[in-house]
């Protein structure tokens, strides 16, 4: 199980750099997968950046955690 983590990032790096190379919008690639990494990470149980306060919707906790980093 400790290697999951490690096998799905380097999934989603090896999809980023498709996508980079094919064209795709770079700031949207970028941002989506960041936080489907961060999606990824609350899932697997590994330790995120604490929040200051948390909204209570686990999807609108994902937009505050990118803007207070």
């Amino acid at each position: 199980m400790a290697y999951t983590g490690f096998i799905l990032s380097f999934a989603w790096t090896g999809l980023v750099a498709w996508l980079l190379i094919k064209k795709y919008n770079p700031q949207a690639v970028l941002l989506f997968t960041g936080m489907l990494m961060l999606l990824m990470a609350e899932l697997l149980g590994y330790a995120t950046p604490p929040m200051s306060e948390s909204s209570g919707s686990g999807f609108i906790d994902l937009f505050k955690r990118i803007e207070e980093s």
